[in-house]
């Protein structure tokens, strides 16, 4: 901290730390990760700045996305839940007769190593879902970054009819917002027609909170308001 403290007073001595918050705020976010293989350098804002990204690219080259993940198994108990997750926001999507169960796929690739938890195809509408077992790390806006990307370059599906789903298991107190803002930094309220965060809120039989966005709006409603829909 202290060699980054003293380059930033090189570049303006009279406020040495003007530069920390947009440095750091890509790890508060959860862009750059401990572990470069788990980071989501491609996508990153600061990614032409970045010597790691180099690194990066070429194990891209090679075909290698997450070379730690192929290697890394997540527990039965958090599979388990993760799954149930997934199961729980296809029920609910239903019920809002946003989709059929029909027409979603769960783990399905759609380029190389980027495969959505749930996927729906619906005439020229596709519903991309990333379940996630809780928000502390700050993850699922990249991932549908990322799967807009491939979607959008396989001209598969236009822009205009794409609708993301972000749904947690827990939403950790202070990481809402923390979600809404890496969704805005990755400019995905420009990508998908519509956005909606689900918080079962440990409750995995039904979510507890929904948050939209539309049209560069966010709203926010709970259990109560959920029924009465």
């Amino acid at each position: 901290m202290k060699s980054f403290t003293s380059r930033f007073k090189a570049l303006n001595p009279g406020d040495p730390v003007k530069y920390d918050f947009v440095l750091s705020r890509i790890q508060i976010l959860g862009i750059c990760l401990d572990s470069i293989e788990y980071s989501h350098c491609s996508i990153c804002p600061l990614n032409k700045y970045c010597k790691a990204y180099d690194k990066v690219k070429r194990l891209r080259t090679y075909g290698i996305r997450y070379p730690s993940l192929h290697s890394t198994r997540p527990s039965k108990e958090a599979l388990s839940k993760h799954n149930i997750i997934i199961m729980k926001t296809i029920e609910y999507l239903k019920s809002t007769s946003l989709i059929s169960g029909r027409d979603c796929m769960a783990d399905y690739p759609i380029a190389k190593d980027l495969r959505p938890d749930i996927l729906c195809k619906i005439n020229n509408k596709v519903v991309i879902g990333e379940a996630k077992t809780s928000s502390k790390h700050v993850q699922g806006p990249h991932q549908l970054k990322l799967y807009a990307q491939a979607l959008l370059e396989s001209k598969s599906v236009p822009s205009s009819e794409l609708i993301g789903v972000l749904s947690y298991g827990e939403i950790v107190s202070g990481t809402l917002e923390l979600v809404k803002e890496a969704i805005l930094v990755h400019r995905l309220n420009s990508i998908y027609k519509e956005i909606i965060i689900l918080d079962f809120a440990g409750n995995l039989s039904y979510p507890m909170r929904k948050c939209v966005l539309k049209k560069g709006v966010f709203e926010c409603i709970g259990l109560e308001q959920l029924m009465a829909r």
